[in-house]
């Protein structure tokens, strides 16, 4: 049979403009913003099985009320939070592209980017303590953040059983990175908080009524880190994940999740 040729195709989407206003009463203090994000595309399919994406943007975020106007703790993330009411828009400007390929059982896709910021919003550990706990500040500094990720998937086929029916078989794997730096006229330097490298491969079985996923879970160590933080030795998770579905046609699902680390 005849394939089709590669076609290109060519976007513009212009994401909206916005007019977010903060008001905190505790400080008799408000906030407003303006901001406006863009984005262009173009693409290209090499084959009935492979694409390559490009695209350009530049947005523009203002800081969310908890980044301005924050003064407490914050137990779910173990900080004393402490906003700053001078922070401006956060705005990026950055590349992205994509590669993707289907065909039979095997997908892939790969995505990499590097997008710059001025007036980047991040927490900046003091190294102080209120409440027993780390004190954080909001700030704004100029960064740059790159990285790629990846994920892949394999149809292993099916098998008929007398008990369960058809089982299909699926695996799949993926990898992600990035890497975040404060840029300054003295130099490069680390944004605290960063995910280090991870990877993932996993492998499940699915039938009518049950699915059963086994996958380990890698996270490499991080040792890029900013002022006060403490690095993370590596570990690996292995997790199981079992599914029950179906009862009496209830719409009900029944999971269960086991984990265990080796670090």
């Amino acid at each position: 049979p005849l394939s089709s040729p590669p076609a290109a195709q060519i976007g513009f989407s212009g994401q909206g403009y916005e007019i977010p206003e903060h008001q905190a009463d505790s400080v008799t203090m408000s906030r407003s913003f303006n901001g406006i994000s863009f984005s262009a595309g173009a693409g290209y399919d090499i084959s009935e099985a492979a694409f390559l994406g490009l695209s350009l943007y530049r947005t523009e975020r203002a800081p969310a009320i908890e980044e301005l106007f924050s003064d407490g703790p914050h137990l779910a993330t173990n900080a004393f939070e402490r906003g700053n009411s001078a922070l401006d828009v956060e705005t990026a400007l950055g590349i992205e592209a994509t590669y993707t390929y289907a065909t039979g059982p095997l997908s892939f896709v790969i995505n990499g980017f590097y997008t710059t910021y001025d007036d980047f919003i991040y927490e900046q550990e003091t190294g102080e303590e209120e409440d027993g706990l780390p004190v954080f500040v909001f700030q704004a500094a100029n960064a740059k953040l790159y990285g790629f990720e990846s994920q892949t998937k394999v149809h292993l086929g099916a098998t008929k059983t007398a008990r369960l029916g058809a089982i299909d078989w699926d695996l799949d794997a993926q990898l992600d990175y990035v890497r975040a730096l404060l840029t300054n006229g003295s130099g490069d330097t680390d944004l605290p908080r960063i995910p280090p490298l991870s990877g993932l491969i996993g492998i499940e079985a699915s039938t009518a009524l049950i699915d059963l996923r086994a996958e380990l879970e890698y996270s490499a160590a991080q040792k890029k880190t900013a002022t006060f933080q403490l690095g993370a030795d590596d570990y690996l998770l292995w997790n199981v994940y079992l599914t029950r579905r179906s009862f009496a046609d209830s719409g009900l699902a029944l999971a269960l999740h086991g984990v265990s680390l080796n670090q």
